[in-house]
Formats: C-alpha cells, sequence, structure tokens
C-alpha cells in the first residue's frame, strides 16, 4: 500500500519531449493537492576520469538558461537501456571516449518537486579514444582540466549543474577512500 493516492490524473501538454500532467493526490498527510508532474526518462552522466588526474567535461549550450554552461558527459537512456549502457554510448557519442573501469557514484534526482528524473552517476576509468557522433541537436566543446580543480569549480558554483557537480563530489570522496 502505498502513502498517497492519485484521485485524478490529466495530460495537459504533450510536445516532442516534454509531457505534463496534473494529478490530484491525496498526500500521506491527507491533504488533497494538485501537483504538475513532468515524468522523464532516465539518464546517465559520466566523470572520465584519465591516468593523468584530469577529467574530460563539457562546455555544452543549454538553451533552458540561454548560456554555455560547464558539465559532465551525460544522455538519457534509450528505451530498454541500461543505464550503465547509456553511459558508455553517451561517452563515446559526446567525448570520444571508452572505458575499461566503471565505478557507480548512484543516483541523484536534480528537481524531484515536479520531475521524475534519476540520473545514475559513473566514474569512467581507463581510457581510451574512440570517434565521436554527436546527435545534430548538441552543441558541446569537451575540454580536460585537474580533478581537483573541477571539484573546486563545482564547490565554488563555477560548475552549477546538479548532475556534475554531485559526481565530482561524490567521485571525491570515492577516490580518497580508494
Amino acid at each position: 500500500m502505498s502513502d498517497y493516492d492519485v484521485l485524478s490524473s490529466d495530460e495537459v501538454f504533450s510536445g516532442g519531449f516534454l509531457r505534463v500532467w496534473r494529478d490530484r493526490v491525496r498526500l500521506p498527510n491527507g491533504h488533497v493537492a494538485d501537483l504538475e508532474l513532468v515524468p522523464h526518462h532516465r539518464a546517465a552522466a559520466i566523470l572520465p576520469l584519465h591516468a593523468d588526474h584530469r577529467v574530460t567535461l563539457v562546455r555544452q549550450f543549454r538553451y533552458a538558461v540561454r548560456d554555455w554552461i560547464i558539465e559532465i558527459p551525460a544522455g538519457l537512456c534509450e528505451t530498454g537501456e541500461e543505464p550503465r549502457d547509456a553511459a558508455a554510448r553517451e561517452l563515446a557519442e559526446e567525448v570520444g571516449l571508452r572505458a575499461n573501469r566503471w565505478d557507480s557514484l548512484g543516483a541523484m534526482l536534480p528537481t524531484p518537486g515536479f520531475c521524475g528524473e534519476k540520473v545514475n552517476l559513473f566514474l569512467a576509468r581507463g581510457l581510451s579514444e574512440v570517434p565521436t557522433a554527436l546527435e545534430p541537436g548538441e552543441s558541446l566543446e569537451p575540454f580536460l582540466v585537474d580533478f581537483a580543480e573541477a571539484v573546486a569549480m563545482a564547490q565554488s558554483g563555477e560548475i552549477a549543474d546538479a548532475k556534475s557537480t554531485c559526481a565530482l563530489l561524490r567521485a571525491a570522496a570515492l577516490l580518497k577512500t580508494t
């Protein structure tokens, strides 16, 4: 038995990528609320760590914020695709890398107040180069930075992207213990 009940659910918008639902929900405290929900596919994000302790980041144009931001490579899982497989595919497509060692950094929920997106985070090591295959709608520029500097960029807010900040800080903790 769940802690909530969906009393009604109506799709109020459907676009090429985005759908929005308005649900009437009885919450665990008994209150009835009308809530908007954006369902979302699973995603995978990768922190590629090179043998020289540099990481590959991407400078990517994000129309939603009307600016270029610094991120780690990432993308959606295709239908039926496991997050680790999506991570390997995105790593190759976006930055032309393949990894022979993968460590899970767990998952994170970027905007759980209205969106069901779940991003699975990975640390990729043992890197080698492969051809890239950017999608037409992607505008990004890969670059290398020292891992410690990237962590400092996340801590200072220079890297403001949630998945990237989370992956960098979790990787820093993991690497201190291994």
